[in-house]
């Protein structure tokens, strides 16, 4: 049955991304809309997949839980992925209806939104960049968060559409928001998507939008509330990222 075996069967993607002012290779695991009602097989698959990778950051691009009865077991569930670095969040939609810091306290992740880190990992510098769910539509916003940073940056919005105004402030964008469609059809792709980027982009992936690459989850739950507990054409996705130099540097 769909709605038992497709929102259980976990995508685990490699992709590698090339950004200019990298010296060195970043390992990176992305998660986004966990949005779960409960903590199963396949999350402990997920968590021992981003471990076992080794990644130097875990970034969560927002909609943890569709109810706030989650916040343990979910907080307990993030708490056990264990980067070199840190981990970082953005907030999605469903994220305003409990309380986020506590758990996000709980995870061990730090909340970026409108917040600017210039980190180290494995040994070369990056900037980290946070919208919210409502201030990356503020014209020029993003351009003034990533004004006077060190490239290469990376912005975490849950939203993808972010990627649409971004123009050359920022270098790679990560996403989640639109579940890959969760609802698929053959030759057509999602059949909604909630999001004014592409239909092929919002279906998930590694993009690239003008000058800007985008990296969009399609999340490993469902919409909440009174929306069925399926997944069509459209699995339940972890990311593993690898950040790369460019070429002349080697990697």
């Amino acid at each position: 049955m769909r709605e038992v075996w497709e929102p259980n069967n976990l995508e685990v993607q490699r992709v590698e991304v090339r950004l200019p002012g990298l010296r060195h290779k970043v390992k990176l695991a992305h998660l986004s809309d966990l949005q779960t009602d409960t903590i199963g097989a396949l999350h402990e698959r997920v968590r021992r997949e981003a471990n076992a990778f080794k990644p130097d950051l875990v970034v969560f691009t927002g909609d943890m839980i569709n109810h706030p009865s989650l916040a343990g077991v979910a907080g307990d569930w993030l708490a056990s992925f264990e980067p070199a670095g840190r981990k970082y969040f953005v907030t999605g939609n469903v994220d305003g209806g409990f309380a986020t810091e506590g758990l996000l306290r709980r995870a061990g992740f730090e909340n970026l939104n409108g917040q600017r880190r210039v980190i180290e990992a494995a040994g070369t510098q990056l900037t980290l960049l946070g919208v919210d769910i409502w201030d990356w539509k503020a014209p020029g916003y993003i351009a003034r968060l990533a004004d006077g940073s060190p490239r290469p940056r990376l912005l975490l919005s849950h939203r993808p559409d972010a990627a649409l105004v971004v123009g050359d402030a920022v270098d790679f964008v990560l996403s989640g928001h639109t579940h890959g469609g969760q609802v698929c059809l053959p030759l057509w792709g999602p059949i909604v998507t909630l999001s004014h980027v592409a239909r092929r982009i919002a279906a998930g992936g590694l993009h690239r939008i003008g000058q800007v690459q985008l990296l969009v989850s399609r999340g490993l739950g469902w919409e909440g509330h009174l929306a069925p507990r399926v997944r069509i054409l459209c699995r339940p996705h972890l990311i593993l990222v690898e950040l790369l130099p460019p070429p002349e540097h080697g990697s």
